[in-house]
Parts: structure tokens; C-alpha cells; sequence
């Protein structure tokens, strides 16, 4: 307060003073007040500690209310980074909140989400003359999560050239969109060869290398972001390269894992995630199918291979015994096209139902330029038929 006093002498119109008459004094008094304000993060607190750790970002778009003692309330809405502010406050007591009721944030608590810290969305605070209060925060969370599955299509054992297919699929549990999706497939390349037949993966990998390991660095890049809900799958395929009895467990491992993927709170459904819906990483998971694979008994068929020379290839195997063992084919599969037969007659085991075994190779002539798989077809006495894959040779023109 600033207080003011005037005072003054009467006088005439000639100036002269008049007699008989006071001084005249006024007063005045000048109050003067300061204006505070508070805030100032909502953030989403994913681990539920109650505390801003890092990598916790802030939370746009909540509609934050402000009640004073006396007077009605007022609203405003965080910014981009999750930050709110309400100014020119006079001393006093305010409750601050985040409402469920109110405009968006109908929609916002409806998808999921609830306070943490505190755990009642509610604040009340003093604010004394012209204070800062920016200590004013609220943690909200919202179910995130997710699950990853491994089956193993075929049945096993799965024998020594056939082919071997898993399903991996990845559901939200949660309620937020996974929009950055990698994952990757370790298995062992001394039981396994990547890919069969011309098929690898479904959607496609990032490439068909056959290394020990398959990537896909963003599954949403091609099945679209993982809405609450949702699963999106994935199938590999394999052929089966060697026996696997003498593994522990008689079991080659293949492993799938989801890695640094994301998940976002998307407001906007139909138009998907924007760079303003808060985002935040989610825990790695990963699970195993382990396949049994054999090679057949009595069929020891062994060193068998394809090599291309000029328009030829040549394929050679060897029998360790033949006691069960009528005969061979050798098929042959273009990269684009069906399996056919090359030879034209049963090639005849030399030993059949005998212990001994010989050494066999089979030319084909007269290829067209391409690239060509080779697979063995082994016929048992007893009408049984194997299939063993060679390998994949390339025909130059």
C-alpha cells in the first residue's frame, strides 16, 4: 500500500487568503499486488514409480483445470512437450486437476490412461504473492504391452531335406499402438539353411542371406501399425540341413525376438500416429521352438551335391548301404516354376537290399541359363520315398 496527502490554502480569485477557513487536506492510498503462477509438466510415467525418469516424455493435449478458493475455474492444455502454465494469479489456494469429464480428456482417460502421481489427478497448493510454483506435475500411465509367439508348423522329427516352418506372431495386450516393430530370427546354420525352395519369410526379410540370422527392422513398415488388440504374424520357412539326435535334447534352438520397439498413444485412429502422440520403448521379449531333425534310418545316404558347368550340373551322392534302398530320382525345381523329374528311368541302387554302397552321379544336359534346385528322391523297398536337397546351383548363360 502507498498512501498520498495533499494539502493546500484557500484563497480568492486575486489570490489573497481567505480568513476564517482551514487548510484542505486529501488523502489517497495506492495498493499494489503481485501476480504469481504455477504449472508445469504432465509426463507419462511408464514404470509407475511415481517419478520423472529419463526417457519418460511429456504428454500434449491433457486438459488441465485450475479452481481457485474464490472465483470460478479455468482451463488451459499442455504443449507439444507436455507443459502447462496458468498466469496472473493472486495469492491464495488452488486446486489443480486433470478432470476425466472435460472436453478431450473424455476420450484420453476412455483409452486407457489414469494418474499415478498423485494417484488421485488432484492437487491442492497455497501460492503466496507474485510466487513461481512449477513443482505442480502429474504422472499418468496407460497399459503398454505386448507378447511374442514361436510354433513350429511342422510336424517333427522333421527329416534331413524337407522343409521346416515356424509361425511367429506378436499381439498388443496393451493399450497404446506399437508403431516401431523390429525383429529378428537366430537358428543355427549347421542344422538349418534359410529358406525353401525359393520361400524365406513372409512378409519378406530384409534380406534372404543365410548367415545365422534374419532381420526385419520395422514389421510396421509393411503390416501397418499394431493397433490395442491386434496380433501381426510372420512365417519362415527353412529346409533341414542335419541330424539333430545327438544335440541335447535331440533339438536344434530357433529363436525369435522383438527388439527396440515403440509404442504410441495415438489420438487420432484413423489418421494414425503423428509426431505429437507421446511415444515411449518397450522391453525386449523373445521366445524358442526348438525342431528335432533326423536322418532317415537305413537311407545313410551321404555327400550329396550339385555342380553347374556350362548348361550341365552334375549331381553325385554316395550310399553307405543300401538294405533298404530300390532306387533314386533326381529332381530339379527352377527358380520360377514346378519340381519335375530330370531322370527318365529309376536310377537303380547297384546294391539294393544289400549292406554294400557305391558312389552315383547323374549328368543334366542342356539346361537353359537360371537358377535350379537339386533334390535327391530316395525309393525304399517298402515303396517309402525321401527327398533329400542338394543345393542350389546357378546356370550361366
Amino acid at each position: 500500500t502507498n498512501t498520498g496527502t495533499a494539502t493546500g490554502t484557500p484563497t480568492d480569485a486575486a489570490g489573497t487568503p481567505i480568513r476564517g477557513l482551514s487548510n484542505p487536506t486529501d488523502t489517497d492510498q495506492a495498493k499494489v499486488e503481485f501476480r504469481g503462477r504455477l504449472g508445469d509438466w504432465v509426463w507419462w510415467d511408464k514404470n509407475e514409480n511415481g517419478l520423472q525418469d529419463a526417457g519418460e516424455p511429456g504428454i500434449p493435449g491433457v486438459i488441465v483445470v485450475l479452481t481457485p478458493t474464490v472465483g470460478s475455474p479455468v482451463s488451459t492444455v499442455t504443449d507439444v512437450n507436455g507443459y502447462y502454465t496458468f498466469t496472473n494469479l493472486l495469492a491464495g489456494n488452488y486446486t489443480v486437476g486433470i478432470p476425466r469429464n472435460v472436453g478431450d480428456n473424455i476420450a484420453f482417460f476412455a483409452a486407457g490412461w489414469y494418474p499415478t502421481n498423485p494417484a488421485t489427478g488432484v492437487q491442492t497448493t497455497p501460492l503466496g504473492y507474485g510466487q513461481v510454483l512449477t513443482t505442480v506435475d502429474f504422472g499418468l500411465n496407460i497399459p503398454t504391452s505386448y507378447t511374442l509367439t514361436k510354433t513350429l508348423n511342422t510336424p517333427i522329427p522333421v527329416r534331413t531335406g524337407s522343409p521346416i516352418s515356424y509361425t511367429i506372431r506378436i499381439t498388443n495386450t496393451g493399450k497404446t499402438w506399437l508403431t516401431v516393430l523390429p525383429l529378428r530370427d537366430v537358428y543355427s546354420t549347421t542344422y538349418l539353411t534359410y529358406g525353401y525352395n525359393g520361400q524365406f519369410a513372409s512378409p519378406a526379410s530384409d534380406n534372404n542371406v543365410d548367415d545365422g540370422q534374419i532381420n526385419w527392422s520395422d514389421l510396421t513398415t509393411t503390416l501397418g501399425d499394431v493397433r490395442p488388440g491386434a496380433s501381426v504374424s510372420v512365417i519362415v520357412t527353412f529346409t533341414a540341413k542335419a541330424d539333430t539326435t545327438k544335440l541335447p535334447g535331440g533339438k536344434t534352438d530357433n529363436v525369435a525376438e522383438v527388439h527396440d520397439a515403440v509404442a504410441q498413444y495415438v489420438r487420432d485412429e484413423v489418421g494414425g500416429a503423428s509426431a505429437n502422440d507421446p511415444a515411449i520403448p518397450l522391453p525386449n521379449t523373445q521366445d524358442d521352438a526348438p525342431a528335432a531333425i533326423i536322418l532317415p534310418t537305413g537311407l545313410p545316404v551321404t555327400d550329396l551335391q550339385a555342380v553347374a558347368q556350362g548348361q550341365e550340373v552334375t549331381v553325385s551322392w554316395r550310399t553307405n548301404n543300401e538294405a533298404q534302398i530300390l532306387g533314386f530320382n533326381v529332381l530339379r525345381k527352377p527358380a520360377v516354376g514346378p519340381v519335375g523329374q530330370a531322370n527318365e528311368e529309376l536310377i537303380a541302387a547297384e546294391h539294393a537290399g544289400s549292406n554294400m554302397g557305391t558312389v552315383y552321379r547323374f549328368s543334366d544336359a542342356g539346361l537353359a541359363p537360371g537358377t535350379y534346385t537339386y533334390m535327391l528322391q530316395v525309393i525304399r523297398l517298402d515303396g517309402a520315398i525321401e527327398e533329400i536337397v542338394a543345393q542350389v546351383v546357378t546356370v550361366q548363360p
